[in-house]
């Protein structure tokens, strides 16, 4: 029997990623498991980006940034998980994709958990997805969730 002792949950505070809470508190609970809640904070791009490199921004900006963004990590938590679950936020800061990789790497995730937005035409085809991609590259089980027609309705 697979023992889930660290479950990674991923976040971008949407709707679509709400969706996955259910499943993760379930399985932390049935396992006894400690939850990892990931936000990861991107980098901004602007038109100067692609033209003249990154945009100069002060660094009294990006520590507010991170710190409204780990505040609002933290209130996400409070307002959507139970207390009766062991829970420890992470913000990290880049890509997606590689942050979470380098999270489960390094936390050694057994089980990630993430919702997929169910992108489809040309954006999935020109770009794919952060969920599709992590479960061609992840080391660990992922289960991802999608946002059901049911649940619209709800």
């Amino acid at each position: 029997m697979a023992l889930y002792r660290k479950i990674l949950l991923t976040t971008d505070f949407s709707d679509y990623s709400k969706v996955a809470i259910p499943h993760a508190v379930t399985i932390a609970k049935q396992f006894d498991s400690e939850l990892l809640v990931l936000h990861v904070l991107e980098p901004l791009l602007t038109p100067v980006d692609f033209a003249w490199g990154p945009m100069a921004l002060s660094e009294d900006w990006e520590e507010q940034r991170a710190e409204h963004s780990e505040k609002y990590l933290n209130d996400w938590i409070v307002s959507e998980l139970p207390t009766d679950i062991s829970v420890k936020p992470i913000l990290a800061h880049g890509t997606p994709i590689r942050e979470i990789l380098q999270t489960i790497n390094s936390h050694n995730i057994d089980l990630v958990i993430m919702a997929t937005h169910g992108q489809t035409g040309i954006a999935h085809a020109l770009f794919g997805s952060t969920s599709e991609k992590v479960v061609r590259r992840s080391p660990v089980p992922v289960l991802t969730v999608r946002k059901s027609k049911d649940h619209d309705a709800k």
